[in-house]
């Protein structure tokens, strides 16, 4: 599958509109520090994390759901 390409930030409002689709994720959202790769991994993809921030909640409850949201946006999406 060919990635489409995007900015950092248009990347960053891609995965924080995936995050609101969980009910639970009240106060959570994809903050940046979106680290670009030199070189594409052995998948392709050019990227490898996002930073997640809990707004005075714990990060812990919603790792695994954010997890799950980049490793699917990572088969979609190379950064410009």
């Amino acid at each position: 599958m060919e990635r489409k390409l995007v900015s950092e930030k248009e990347l960053v409002n891609i995965l924080n509109n995936e995050l609101r689709k969980n009910e639970d994720s009240e106060g959570y959202s994809f903050d940046g520090g979106v680290l670009k790769l030199k070189e594409p991994d052995e998948t392709g993809c050019n990227w490898s994390r996002v930073k997640l921030r809990g707004s005075g909640v714990p990060i812990k409850p919603m790792a695994m759901v954010a997890e799950r949201i980049v490793s699917e946006a990572k088969k979609k999406y190379n950064v410009k």
